[in-house]
């Protein structure tokens, strides 16, 4: 597991320059639009992509033929892949909110908030990319991933009008999802936690049995 997570940690700051000139215009966009929701959920890909777009970069040197033969296992590889997916996510939103907050201090709970909504459409929209690029990897897992990114950057952009239309207005929604976060706090913190663990655990033990299987049943 150590040598899979040092690889791929080590191929994505290979790619540090890219994400860096990413970093910068999704800085200039903030700065011209102040939309703060866009800015973070253009960050969380950026960061998920660079993690899954490791599957590729395995393939293109045909590394991954050497790689399913060492003992940690095909399980092991995809577990991985899960790791550094999710890491590259909680990164990718802490560095998007962190910079919104940082330019617009005055909105820091209505960015917090936006940031929470975010990733909770983030978890499952990652839940489904791993064992979508497992299938196709290379050109067509690009392909779907870059489809998935249009997709996240449309609702992300599209947030507040799409919580005015579901609720009648921006306002009225924003109160809604502040208010469903102080039901969710006052519940008793152990039901709250084992509800919150064992929805995390289900989605989670589905997605990775599906990209399990898939690389399980792959020829390299």
């Amino acid at each position: 597991m150590k040598g899979f997570l040092v690889k791929d940690a080590r191929l994505i700051w290979h790619n540090k320059r890219l994400f860096l000139i990413m970093l910068v215009v999704s800085l200039f966009a903030l700065w011209k639009t102040g939309s703060y929701s866009f800015i973070i959920a253009y960050i969380t890909m950026i960061g998920i992509l660079l993690a899954v777009t490791t599957i590729s970069y395995d393939e293109y040197d045909k590394s991954i033929v050497y790689l399913m033969t060492m003992p940690a296992g095909r399980a092991v590889y995809v577990a991985g892949k899960y790791i550094v997916m999710f890491g590259g996510s909680l990164i990718g939103t802490a560095l998007g909110t962190l910079t919104c907050i940082i330019m617009y201090p005055e909105l820091a709970m209505d960015i917090a908030v936006q940031a929470g909504v975010i990733c909770a459409v983030m978890v499952p929209l990652q839940l489904v990319m791993m064992p979508l690029q497992l299938k196709f990897g290379g050109e067509k897992g690009r392909m779907v991933l870059m489809g998935l990114l249009a997709s996240v950057m449309v609702i992300a952009a599209s947030l507040e009008d799409i919580m005015a239309f579901v609720f009648g207005s921006y306002e009225v929604g924003l109160a809604v999802v502040d208010d469903s976060i102080k039901k969710l706090r006052s519940m008793p913190a152990v039901a709250a936690w084992v509800f919150i663990a064992a929805l995390c655990v289900a989605l989670f033990a589905l997605s990775f049995q599906i990209s399990r299987k898939i690389v399980q049943k792959r020829e390299f």
